[in-house]
């Protein structure tokens, strides 16, 4: 059983993580890790969940002073509950990751103490022949990563990272005997592994995310031994800051025990596969918005001059192409500035808030250019036309990252 929980934080990291408020952003998105305006912001996800894996495996032991050859296979189905309350003391694991703009941090701690029993015999008294074997692991991975992009996929909000980190593990093991099977026995170990890997998120809705991540460990690393691990987990937001996860999840590792370049060395290798279904749950906290800057002191002027004209143009989503509609808005804006006292001709795009803040910037520009072509054809002046974008700021309607509000993708022609 892998069971993630908030107790793999430090007492500083859990300190940082409860002064922070829950996320404004709403719901799932692509750029975690920035602010709306595209400004660096600090985020941490901590997900607690619950895996059931089935194993599969082999062991094999060799001498070749003794020509002694000896090879074994195991396996388990999925665990049902009343198994694992019945052969686990304690089970204890947690992951967390952190985001600043393109970097993360995050640190995956694992824990399980587990126990069996088995009788060998009975004797012709009635007394058992059993022995009881004791276990514990803990596995600690920290790793860092960096998002390599961030746009759209088919028309869906994509994100991947690419991550590097080690992997430190330590085990125990106690075989203890009773009745006339007298004595006990121990043994431990711990060792190190790298890994590399990398985790790509899709957010096709706002409540909606699915995340698969791929990695390799060992890399030959002591006395050559590799590994692989996968996942594909999807979520579903209750709100902006709780969601409830499910998916299935794979780990293999191929370790080999003894100096294989040394002749005549006894030599172990072990080969284990485990995977099965995963359910749990995500609470995700991020940095306050920043305040708005402070409101300039108003001057005393004369009286405002009368209201500027604004005329809205809309736009398909992710789009920059005129509709029929928006050229009959233009014609119309065309027409009235002919009549009416301009000295200029505000263009300004605007975007909704899929995608990244520097896509979101070149598509209103182009927008925003669409429109001012459009006006030089209806006989407005080039040089009365002044273009600018803004992207996915100065929202129309008020959203989250990943929305695709449709008053929101426009075009503003405003009379000076």
């Amino acid at each position: 059983m892998r069971f993630r929980s908030v107790g793999l934080l430090s007492l500083s990291a859990l300190t940082l993580c409860l002064a922070m408020k829950p996320a404004y952003a709403q719901y799932f998105t692509n750029h975690d890790g920035y602010t709306d305006d595209g400004q660096y912001r600090l985020q941490v996800e901590i997900s607690p969940y619950l895996w059931l894996p089935a194993t599969s495996g082999s062991i094999a032991f060799a001498h070749s002073a003794i020509e002694d050859r000896r090879t074994g296979s195991f396996g388990s189905p999925v665990p049902s509950l009343s198994t694992l309350a019945s052969s686990l003391h304690f089970s204890f694991m947690g992951d967390s990751i952190l985001r600043y703009g393109p970097l993360s941090a995050e640190v995956d701690l694992q824990y399980v103490d587990a126990f069996a029993s088995k009788t060998l015999s009975v004797e012709p008294d009635g007394s058992l022949n059993r022995v009881h074997l004791d276990a514990s692991y803990v596995r600690i991975a920290p790793g860092f990563g960096y998002q390599v992009y961030s746009g759209n996929v088919f028309s869906v909000p994509t994100s991947v990272d690419a991550r590097v980190g080690f992997s430190y593990f330590t085990h125990w093991e106690r075989l203890q005997g009773e009745g006339n099977l007298t004595g006990a026995v121990g043994h431990s170990g711990d060792f190190i592994q790298p890994w590399l890997g990398t985790r790509i998120d899709f957010v096709p809705a706002p409540r909606w995310r699915l995340e698969l991540t791929a990695m390799v460990q060992g890399m030959g690393v002591q006395n050559g031994s590799w590994g692989w691990g996968a996942s594909a987990i999807l979520s579903y937001a209750v709100s902006s800051w709780f969601d409830v996860d499910a998916g299935f999840r794979a780990l293999d590792t191929e370790r080999n025990h003894g100096p294989l370049d040394t002749p005549g060395a006894p030599k172990r290798a072990l080969e284990l596969t485990a995977y099965g279904p995963v359910i749990g749950m995500s609470f995700r906290f991020g940095s306050a918005p920043p305040p708005p800057p402070p409101m300039a002191p108003i001057p005393v002027a004369a009286p405002a001059p009368a209201p500027a004209k604004t005329y809205l143009v809309f736009f398909d989503w992710d789009k920059a192409d005129l509709t029929p509609r928006a050229t009959q808005i233009i014609a119309q804006a065309a027409t009235d500035s002919k009549t009416q006292s301009v000295t200029t001709i505000d263009v300004n795009g605007y975007t909704d808030t899929t995608g990244t803040p520097s896509y979101n910037q070149g598509l209103s520009v182009r927008r925003a250019e669409a429109v001012e072509r459009q006006l030089v054809a209806d006989g407005v002046p080039e040089s009365e036309i002044t273009v600018q974008g803004f992207g996915d700021t100065h929202l129309l309607v008020p959203t989250g990252p990943g929305v695709r509000e449709p008053q929101n993708r426009r075009v503003e022609i405003v009379f000076q």
